[in-house]
């Protein structure tokens, strides 16, 4: 077995036979088997029940997929500072909606959450990673402030602050020299890592001398209860700005200020909401576009005013209301009669008028153009006068090249 590479822990773990751990180790020692252990100083860290839960990512081995291809495989390992208590959380990804579902499960398998988590740097917590100003990953921020714990992510090439799962990186290695990388699934090994560590978290800790098992059930009272609904999982993409302002996001596009353009967007959405993040700022939140016929969403804010005469009515009657009172009633007449059609043409044919007469003789014209259509709608008997009056006046309306003022 030592032609195996395997460590003396494995080897006496899969003894066949049972014998004291003592009498194993100075067997070892008395046949020269033993490498000498190499003594070094490290800072203690001292946690109280609840306080911290420490993550670290550990390369297991590769394996070769059915078409040829190697895959990596991970274990995502979290131990609590107090009791040591320890588990495993097999990967083929290290992304961040993979890592968010193996810190749920292990959640859930604590039955509450730590006051904090204590990580390295990678991309899926930091966006930016700095011993002063580190930038958190938007999508990590808010997933931390659904479960209530606070975010420690180390420094650059500083790992001795979380030296207990650094520690217990070796452990897990360890734990699979037995596996049988031939018969490898997922379920397979996340089976043979929870019996592994079942026994481990049996076993007296070398520090605190307990097992950590044990001094776990009176540590899960510190840890703050879980949520009541289930954390639901969101996806996190980046996203350049364009130059109309637009990030996209699955295929859909969302608005922010043109003037962010060309920066990176982080754009986090769920089934109902989608939010995006510049510079670690929430730009702004948008419902989920859900109809296939819908590609766009932008607010009304961020709309330039061609855009905004496309789907709003109300600037028609703003600017009819700077020429005059009348040329506002007449236009919200026409609006009015549209039923939700607005006919543009007679509605710039109206405001338009402003550049070739004066503002009084437009609103006057107007005022004239509403007498005349509640005459004819009062005098319904008698269309033929009134309604060739009033089309005679609302004529300036229609016309591409309206009448002069005093044919009216």
């Amino acid at each position: 077995m030592s032609g195996l590479g395997w460590s003396p822990q494995t080897i006496f773990e899969e003894l066949k036979v049972s014998i004291p751990r003592s009498n194993f180790y100075r067997y070892l020692e008395r046949q020269h088997l033993q490498a000498d252990r190499l003594l070094r100083s490290s800072p203690e860290i001292i946690h109280a029940p609840g306080e911290c839960l420490q993550v670290d990512w550990a390369k297991l081995f590769d394996i070769k997929n059915a078409d040829g291809k190697t895959k990596t495989i991970w274990a995502f390992i979290g131990i609590l500072g107090h009791s040591r208590y320890t588990m495993v959380r097999i990967m083929q990804k290290c992304d961040f909606a993979a890592t968010v579902t193996a810190l749920t499960s292990m959640f859930e398998e604590l039955g509450g959450t730590p006051k904090k988590v204590t990580s390295d740097n990678p991309k899926v917590f930091l966006n930016l990673a700095s011993k002063h100003e580190p930038l958190l990953n938007a999508g990590y921020l808010r997933f931390s402030s659904y479960y209530g714990f606070t975010i420690e992510a180390l420094p650059p090439s500083d790992p001795q602050k979380k030296g207990k799962v650094e520690r217990t990186v070796q452990l897990v290695r360890r734990l699979f020299e037995s596996f049988d990388q031939s018969q490898f699934t997922m379920e397979y090994a996340q089976a043979h890592a929870d019996l592994k560590l079942g026994l481990a978290n049996q076993r007296k800790h070398g520090t605190h001398g307990q097992r950590p098992a044990s001094v776990f059930e009176s540590e899960k009272l510190s840890l703050k209860p879980l949520p009541q609904v289930p954390y639901e999982l969101e996806t996190i993409t980046f996203s350049d700005v364009r130059k109309d302002g637009y990030v996209r996001f699955v295929n859909k596009y969302y608005r922010v200020d043109q003037r962010l353009k060309g920066q990176v967007a982080t754009v986090i959405g769920n089934n109902n909401k989608v939010s995006i993040y510049a510079a670690g700022r929430l730009l702004e939140t948008y419902d989920r576009i859900t109809d296939v016929f819908e590609s766009k969403a932008c607010k009304d804010h961020y709309k330039e005013s061609w855009e905004k005469t496309m789907n709003d009515h109300g600037h028609y009657i703003r600017q009819a209301e700077v020429i005059g009172e009348n040329v506002s009633r007449f236009i919200q007449v026409i609006l009015a009669r549209g039923e939700g059609f607005v006919d543009t043409r007679v509605v710039w044919g109206v405001l338009t008028l402003v550049k070739k007469y004066p503002a009084k003789d437009i609103d006057q014209a107007c005022l004239s153009a509403l007498e005349l259509f509640v005459t004819y709608r009062r005098h319904k008997q008698q269309p033929r006068r009134a309604q060739i009056s009033l089309s005679s006046t609302i004529s300036l309306c229609y016309a591409r090249a309206p009448l002069p003022l005093e044919y009216y």
